[in-house]
């Protein structure tokens, strides 16, 4: 397989990576407006996930790592299994990981310093 046919086959797989990306910038954004209008309840969920994961902060840096990578190394697994059976479940991932990233941003209070200024075309 050389470089043109690898470039190509990126290329044609184009319309699949815009309708990634436009799922993930909706999800955000359904994200932030959710936390908007819904506080209280993205800060109960954000509560469990900090209960959950609360001994992970506890950990030194190198298992703190690898806790990461095993932990994203199982959803990449379960990602790649449930693909070939139900086509839907990396966009429920893709969708809920945007949703999270959404959330926080609203709550983090960073909504205009997260957007890249090269995507709003302003002076700095």
């Amino acid at each position: 397989m050389n470089f043109m046919s690898i470039k190509d086959y990126i290329f044609s797989l184009r319309k699949l990576f815009l309708f990634s990306f436009f799922i993930f910038l909706f999800s955000i954004i359904f994200g932030f407006f959710l936390a908007k209008s819904f506080p209280d309840i993205i800060l109960q969920t954000l509560s469990a996930l900090k209960a959950v994961y609360s001994q992970v902060a506890l950990l030194d840096s190198f298992s703190q790592f690898l806790f990461v990578l095993f932990n994203n190394s199982f959803v990449l697994f379960l990602i790649l299994l449930f693909s070939f059976f139900f086509g839907i479940f990396p966009f429920l991932v893709l969708f809920s990981n945007g949703v999270v990233l959404g959330a926080l941003i609203y709550l983090l209070n960073v909504w205009p310093s997260s957007i890249p200024p090269i995507l709003v075309h302003r002076d700095r």
